[in-house]
């Protein structure tokens, strides 16, 4: 048996707002709906799991107390901590974290499988045969026991993920037991206040997003004044008197998407040309890229180096590929689309806001998409799995290949870290040939922080899972011109 014991918290008080600028806003900031980048950091600041990495990446137990697992890997004892309450002052017990997971699962869907698909029950429960899990019981009431049909190494990773923070819906609005609530929210800001009850934990009492038109709208002189924590995404050339840069870690995948529902896109061959373009054509110093392998904690050994000449066997077809602000600039697609039709593709580049980007993902209304993928936990399952698995939640090129699930599921199961990093290297070199989905680079990650505040340390998680209440003040916080 492996136990864990309590995570310790900080002790602080002040009263400081961080301003965060965002290209867009969440419809409502809820955990089961996070899709956007912002939906998960907001989210990220009102609700809580029952596991949490740290600044090194180790996962510690947060609303947990402390858990052990059987020595076969398929039964699971979490003990909570007592005490915890929602942001209404309602009590959390083991019942309610079982009803939040349920919740999570049934919003979700089939979508949910790659998280909660080995606990004892699932296929019942989502498909309406019965009301609950069975696999997740409260035998004491602060104590959660979950039964596994088949062991799945990252399970606990899963519960430090966003969409299975813990919620309580009441009056049509999710409550969470995070340092922040929602205080007030138009199309074009949303801010958090700190509750009174965790006030002296940080200096932070007041978060406020702001949607911006675009990346260079975050980097204006005015906007430097004004914001916080800017992430850059890249631009090397941005420098701030207000500000500290801060490079950090990112698990980012930039990936090209496609629609293999699509006739003209059922070409294996035809979709690794493109891919293969691309890698040829992006310059990744200039978009703050690096390969895939340098880019990923556990990447080294499943990406070999991207291969840079241009492969086709056959008649090229046109092609739209759709792309926000978020990954590439109308800048950086004008140097793309030049290369790609100098080399015979007739390819355009069609630029959507996020919000119409999503929108047309779960429509499947795209030919191709250019887009970040930031798995939720920092193992292989996280990248692949949600990506590639049949009617998987990310699976939006609409993939299916019973090889590639016999594949995924048999590394899920497999306890021996070594053993299941040879099954994801054959996973690696399938998608390769198969290319639903290219892997174009990784993202590098720098911040602007406002000098008034510590210059935080990033895990791999980057922005998105970072808890805005650990900033602490620092010596220039008078001093910082704000």
């Amino acid at each position: 048996m492996l136990i864990i014991p309590l995570m310790l918290t900080a002790s602080y008080a002040a009263a400081e707002t961080v301003r965060v600028p965002f290209l867009s806003l969440p419809e409502h900031v809820n955990p089961v709906e996070a899709v956007e980048e912002s939906g998960v950091i907001l989210s990220n600041q009102v609700f809580e799991g029952l596991f949490v990495y740290d600044s090194e990446n180790n996962l510690k137990p947060l609303l947990a107390e402390s858990f052990c697992i059987s020595p076969d890997g398929k039964t699971y004892n979490i003990k909570l901590r007592r005490g915890l309450r929602f942001s209404d002052g309602h009590p959390l017990a083991a019942a309610g974290v079982k009803l939040s997971l349920e919740n999570a699962a049934r919003v979700m869907g089939k979508a949910s499988r790659w998280a909660l698909g080995s606990i004892s029950g699932f296929g019942d429960f989502i498909d309406g045969r019965a009301p609950s899990l069975s696999g997740i019981a409260t035998p004491q009431k602060y104590e959660l026991q979950i039964k596994l049909d088949r062991p799945y190494h990252p399970l606990l990773q899963v519960f430090a993920t966003a969409f299975f923070r813990i919620t309580e819906k009441s009056g049509g609005e999710y409550l969470g037991t995070g340092p922040y609530y929602v205080a007030s929210r138009t199309p074009d800001n949303v801010t958090l206040k700190i509750l009174p009850a965790r006030a002296y934990q940080t200096p932070v009492d007041e978060i406020v997003a702001e949607k911006v038109a675009s990346r260079e709208a975050m980097t204006s002189p005015q906007a430097l004044k004004r914001y916080d924590v800017i992430e850059l995404a890249g631009k090397a050339g941005v420098s701030s008197p207000y500000h500290n840069r801060i490079d950090a870690p990112l698990l980012d995948a930039n990936v090209l998407v496609f629609n293999t529902r699509r006739p003209a896109l059922r070409d294996p061959d035809f979709r690794r040309s493109i891919v293969r373009l691309l890698r040829a054509s992006v310059d990744y110093r200039a978009f703050g890229w690096q390969s895939m392998a340098q880019g990923f904690p556990f990447a080294k050994d499943l990406f070999g180096p991207e291969t840079a000449q241009p492969y086709f066997s056959g008649p090229a077809h046109p092609l739209r590929i759709d792309y926000d602000d978020c990954d590439l600039s109308v800048s950086d697609v004008k140097v793309l689309q030049r290369r790609l039709r100098a080399a015979g593709h007739n390819i355009v580049f069609n630029h959507l806001s996020t919000e119409q980007l999503v929108k047309e993902f779960q429509s499947g209304n795209f030919d191709a998409q250019f887009s970040g993928f930031i798995p939720d936990i920092v193992d292989p399952d996280g990248l692949f799995t949600p990506l590639f698995g049949t009617g998987e939640q990310f699976n939006f090129a609409g993939y299916s290949s019973p090889e590639m699930d016999a594949l995924l599921a048999g590394a899920r199961a497999e306890q021996d870290f070594s053993k299941r990093m040879k099954i994801y290297s054959e996973i690696a070199r399938k998608v390769e040939r198969d290319a639903p989905i290219g892997f174009i680079g990784s993202s590098k990650l720098e911040l602007l922080v406002s000098k008034k505040f510590i210059p935080p340390k990033m895990n791999w998680q980057g922005l998105p899972m970072f808890q805005l209440d650990s900033l602490r003040l620092s010596g220039d916080a008078k001093g910082a011109g704000k």
